[in-house]
């Protein structure tokens, strides 16, 4: 039998796999640059500016980045929550898990906002 999703367990599962996984990746595919493979523009500008940067831009870029992970996460989630509203959407969302259809209801956003500003990534 599996553990019980909670409300905070998913904004802690979301906060993972979507924030802290996301920097990973960005980190790991700066780091793995090589500049003899073709890489879409794009990449290659970004993975550009990140290697011409001191240790402390570095920093900043990649908080900038976590920024920008949570944020959208947040406002994600709180359309999910019925506080950001989308439009010509009237109905409310219900996000449910498991086969028992468990509702995961609470003020998510807020909640991954809280669990944010306790942390000190990057």
């Amino acid at each position: 039998m599996s553990e019980m999703m909670t409300p905070e367990k998913f904004v802690e599962m979301m906060r993972f796999e979507v924030i802290d996984g996301q920097i990973s990746s960005e980190i790991e595919r700066f780091n793995a640059y090589e500049v003899e493979i073709e890489h879409e523009h794009l990449e290659k500008d970004a993975t550009n500016l990140f290697s011409s940067l001191s240790p402390a831009q570095k920093k900043v870029f990649l908080s900038i980045l976590r920024q920008v992970s949570l944020d959208t996460t947040a406002s994600v989630l709180a359309v999910l929550d019925g506080v950001r509203m989308i439009e010509g959407v009237f109905d409310d969302f219900h996000l449910t898990y498991g086969d028992e259809k468990t509702e995961l209801v609470g003020d998510l956003a807020s909640t991954l906002l809280e669990k944010e500003d306790f942390s000190n990534k990057v």
